[in-house]
């Protein structure tokens, strides 16, 4: 039996219908999971850790208003990122706030989420142990007194940070 061309007109509108329908809810769940925090669909185990500087002996120090200080091990100090992340948010709890590079080379905490690329980092392996902000590819550079900022990779002991487990 044939069906009449309005039942088969009638059949791909159903079809299209659930094809939007599914699009549809793919976008809104997209959303939802973005809403969530970068990862939440997928959260890798987080990693606590000190990052200590190799030439000044410092800890980047969320307290502190230069952002380093004498290494205490307090929750001021304890940053967090996905274990084996490559590049990613490096967040203190405690502050609520993540490491921002600015385009002036400052860096500063503001708010996780709303620096874009200016608050990603990643980790070595530029002398195996560089910090760099994967906005402006510059190194985070402790200047002591003067604090954190974001300048070109030398290589120097002020650009080379450790990662140490807290306490």
């Amino acid at each position: 039996m044939r069906r009449s061309p309005r039942s088969a007109l009638g059949s791909v509108r159903v079809s299209r219908r659930r094809r939007c329908s599914t699009l549809v809810m793919a976008f809104v769940a997209a959303v939802l999971a973005s809403l969530s925090g970068p990862g939440a669909a997928f959260a890798a185990p987080v990693e606590e850790f000190l990052l200590r500087n190799q030439d000044t002996g410092h800890c980047l120090d969320a307290r502190s208003r230069t952002l380093v200080g004498r290494c205490s091990g307090l929750p001021g100090q304890i940053w967090t990122a996905p274990s084996g992340a490559n590049m990613t948010w490096l967040r203190n709890e405690e502050a609520e706030a993540c490491l921002t590079a600015t385009p002036s080379g400052q860096v500063v905490l503001n708010r996780c989420g709303l620096g874009g690329d200016m608050q990603l980092w990643t980790y070595g392996p530029d002398a195996e142990t560089a910090v760099r902000s994967a906005a402006n590819h510059r190194a985070l550079t402790d200047q002591g007194r003067r604090g954190l900022v974001t300048s070109a990779l030398s290589g120097a002991r002020n650009q080379l940070w450790e990662r140490l487990p807290p306490g």
